[in-house]
């Protein structure tokens, strides 16, 4: 892939930011050596430049989602040209030769996904992760045939930031809703799933967890990322609001 080194340099010294020496920074050293040792002392000490934030978000999207793209042990063009589409839909357009040329770089590394994932949670709110493990169903699902693989990549990834389990089972309901690849019970249950709750649980317990999950899941939450990750999460916002409605519409409590 050509590359303007200068473009890259720039990118990548604010997507590090404050996390040069760190699990994140070894991959990216590790990743592209010389280029990653030039620029690793330019960091943001305040922690607070949204750029960096942002530019930090996409580093950890590119780590996660390379860990998705070699599970099944096929780099599928298709999953790549997503990530690519994504942050080409999200992120300065300048920088696109730069990010796409890292992922390559990091698909041809091994590194410990746990302890890039507890850096992750240590410096990505919970908001932020959701997010971030919903961006990899979709890599998943990039070239039409989600492998269990995949799936269970991104389900040690989820618990590795700290998702918990009903969490990364309402987001994964929603995403393979109507796939045909959940047992029929479990499409059945669907709903309830979104919404954390049982098929058992009361009305005023359903309600209850529809307004937790309604502020977790809110867009405003995560303003500062970009256009198509506040979309993501309308998404799910309005994926809780209709599996609450067809609740308690299925319960006669309209």
């Amino acid at each position: 892939m050509g590359l303007d080194v200068s473009k890259f340099e720039n990118w990548l010294k604010d997507g590090i930011g404050k996390v040069s020496d760190s699990p994140i920074g070894t991959v990216v050293e590790s990743a592209v050596g010389k280029v990653y040792k030039k620029i690793k002392t330019i960091q943001d000490p305040a922690g607070v430049n949204d750029v960096i934030k942002r530019n930090e978000f996409e580093v950890s999207l590119l780590i996660l989602a390379a860990s998705v793209i070699k599970a099944d042990g096929d780099v599928s063009k298709f999953q790549i040209d997503y990530v690519k589409e994504f942050l080409l839909k999200n992120f300065d357009n300048q920088f696109i030769e730069a990010r796409m040329f890292l992922l390559e770089k990091i698909l041809e590394k091994k590194f410990n996904l746990k302890d890039v994932c507890d850096q992750i949670k240590k410096i990505k709110s919970h908001a932020v992760r959701l997010q971030l493990v919903k961006f990899l169903f979709h890599v998943a699902d990039a070239d039409l045939e989600i492998d269990t693989s995949e799936l269970k990549v991104i389900r040690k990834i989820a618990s590795y930031l700290g998702v918990s389990e009903k969490d990364y089972y309402s987001l994964r309901s929603i995403f393979l809703k109507g796939k045909g690849i959940v047992p029929p019970k479990e499409e059945e249950e669907n709903n309830y799933t979104i919404l954390e709750v049982e098929p058992t649980s009361t009305v005023d317990e359903i309600k209850q967890s529809y307004r937790r999950l309604a502020k977790k899941f809110h867009p405003d939450r995560i303003q500062h990322l970009g256009e198509d990750v506040i979309e993501a999460a309308k998404d799910k916002f309005q994926q809780l609001t209709e599996a609450y409605d067809a609740i308690m519409k299925s319960r006669g409590d309209n």
